[in-house]
């Protein structure tokens, strides 16, 4: 009797749950759908007022940033695509969202904001709760168009190239797409660059496909309101504290968390975005814009 008892609750359970689902995965993603819910609820605080994005392309980047040890590093980075403005960054934080398998694990928090009615591009750095800018420059680099075509991802796309932080670089755009977007500073084609690469092939953009914006993932684009107090010369020396002592090593005990130095403001951020584990904490030998 104690036994049918006990099928008749155990069959009232699995009713409840999805077909194959264990009790304890069905928990795991309540859970998450919960945090799911949080995040959005402190994301609508966090960028009330802000610009979105019509889309986003995609890139894989690839740097070559130790040429003595054959070092290259991998990042999944995206642009943001707005009238008035784009946004570069990493788009780790919107891939482990959607629990993207592709995505490459690196993740460094530059973002890179561009002004076409401007030709203004401003590029910050977040620690943690701490904004940092450090560039704020006018002008686009002088572009030589060429006849070439090819397609990538579906678009035509046509050649160009320029001189830019000493390097000769070679990127593809379409006029297929709305607007004008390029990643970092190869900016000021009349169109979006869907691939991009230095001639000696140490600096590279990958197109890895467009992002639409939905309504549970608009694609938001915030400037920072405030910047920190800690003068940017040291910028450089926070960075490498952090990227040694830090989460990154997964030390509990950060020195510069413990600090409470880089979390004075204790404003609400929906993405907690860190320095990569690998590029901002070693020496780079072969920087993306070199001395001409």
């Amino acid at each position: 009797m104690k036994h049918m008892v006990w099928k008749r609750i155990l069959l009232g359970v699995l009713m409840y749950l999805p077909f194959g689902v264990t009790a304890q995965e069905a928990d795991r993603r309540a859970d998450y759908e919960r945090l799911q819910k949080l995040r959005q609820a402190e994301a609508a605080t966090f960028y009330a007022g802000a610009d979105t994005a019509r889309y986003a392309i995609r890139y894989l980047w690839t740097f070559r940033y130790d040429r003595e040890h054959g070092l290259t590093y991998r990042e999944d980075r995206m642009v943001l695509v707005a009238p008035e403005v784009t946004l570069d960054m990493s788009y780790q934080p919107m891939g482990e969202r959607l629990r993207d398998s592709s995505l490459a694990y690196r993740l460094t928090p530059s973002f890179y904001y561009y002004y076409p009615r401007e030709k203004r591009l401003k590029r910050t750095y977040r620690i943690i709760s701490e904004e940092f800018l450090l560039q704020d420059t006018l002008g686009d680099p002088a572009w030589e168009l060429a006849e070439e075509r090819k397609d990538i991802g579906g678009y035509s796309c046509r050649k160009a190239c320029c001189e830019q932080g000493g390097r000769r670089w070679t990127v593809w755009f379409t006029t297929e797409l709305p607007g004008i977007a390029a990643p970092r500073c190869l900016t000021g084609l009349p169109g979006v660059v869907l691939e991009a690469s230095d001639e000696e092939q140490e600096v590279v953009w990958s197109y890895n496909g467009k992002i639409e914006p939905t309504e549970e993932e608009p694609l938001y684009i915030k400037f920072p309101e405030t910047f920190s107090e800690l003068p940017v010369e040291k910028f450089p020396v926070i960075l490498r504290l952090f990227a040694l002592s830090g989460r990154n090593n997964f030390s509990a005990g950060s020195y510069i968390e413990a600090s409470g130095v880089m979390n004075k403001s204790g404003k609400l951020l929906p993405e907690k975005l860190l320095p990569s584990t690998g590029i901002d904490a070693c020496r780079v030998t072969n920087p993306v814009e070199r001395a001409k």
